[in-house]
């Protein structure tokens, strides 16, 4: 058995099934494919020709993608909308396809996990009064990708509350 360097050359054919085999262990969008294509020396009319294949075989979907994203950063990251966004604008997903991934997030269950994520942060803070505390764990919030109307809602809830 022989393994290749990614510095290796690869065929059109070679390239195409070692696509395969990388879409094959997660959801994957057509900007990461690109540039693992490139890691493997392929001409970009060959890098064209093996993306354009993927795509049309759905192996490639970034809408499927994005929808992966951001029920994963949501549900095991607890990250927000607001970072999750970001996340996907680096991958170069499209805004229309931004909007409908984050449709997989309930309402309910996103103002739940923020109640959940501030009430952990609000008791483990410490500060000299409550508006520095207040201030702290917003701004632990906000880094985790909340919307800072939400965040301030959900802090004066928890003030009140204690």
């Amino acid at each position: 058995m022989t393994f290749r360097k990614d510095n290796d050359v690869y065929t059109v054919k070679q390239a195409l099934d070692k696509a395969y085999k990388y879409c094959a262990l997660q959801d994957r969008c057509q900007s990461e494919m690109v540039t693992k294509l490139k890691s493997w020396n392929l001409s970009e009319d060959e890098a064209a020709e093996v993306l354009i294949q993927l795509i049309t075989e759905q192996f490639v979907n970034d809408e499927r993608f994005a929808r992966s994203f951001v029920r994963g950063k949501f549900n095991q990251n607890g990250w927000g909308r607001v970072k999750i966004t970001y996340a996907l604008r680096q991958k170069e997903i499209s805004s229309q396809c931004i909007n409908i991934a984050l449709e997989e997030i309930d309402e309910e269950k996103y103002r739940s996990k923020l109640m959940d994520i501030a009430t952990k942060k609000w008791n483990i803070t410490s500060a000299r009064n409550d508006f520095e505390k207040k201030n702290k764990v917003a701004g632990y919030l906000v880094s985790r990708g909340f919307e800072s109307n939400l965040i301030w809602d959900t802090l004066n809830n928890l003030e009140h509350d204690n």
